[in-house]
């Protein structure tokens, strides 16, 4: 069955999915060890992310517009860390920063005192 998306005031909302669906995502905290620009790309920054228990994943960001390096560096965040892999300008991204519409992008900090890698629930 599938559910069209409905139009609610000035908000779109997607289609619904099952609880099933939403436990498949796998959110974690994640701190920026690294974050360098990409030669030839205009929008894309190059993270590296400490998830805890000596996992490190590249995830590439199209933050480059808004925010230097140094904005991002030492900082936890937020990301999904099993989407399939994604190649951009030649490199593979391993996961997602989530960030909020607007412009700039919001960044969704998390405070220094939770580790990385922490689930989201």
């Amino acid at each position: 069955m599938t559910i069209e998306p409905k139009q609610r005031g000035d908000m779109q909302t997607k289609q619904l999915i099952g609880i099933d669906d939403f436990a498949k995502i796998d959110i974690r905290v994640g701190t920026v060890v690294e974050c360098t620009e990409i030669s030839g790309s205009h929008s894309i920054l190059r993270l590296t992310v400490d998830f805890g228990a000596g996992i490190s994943r590249t995830v590439l960001s199209g933050l480059k517009k808004w925010y230097s390096p140094a904005d991002l560096l030492g900082h936890s965040f937020v990301f999904i860390i099993n989407l399939a892999p994604r190649v951009l300008m030649g490199e593979e991204s391993q996961g997602m920063m989530l960030t909020i519409e607007s412009e700039p992008p919001a960044l969704l900090p998390v405070a220094p005192e939770i580790a990385p890698g922490s689930r989201l629930l």
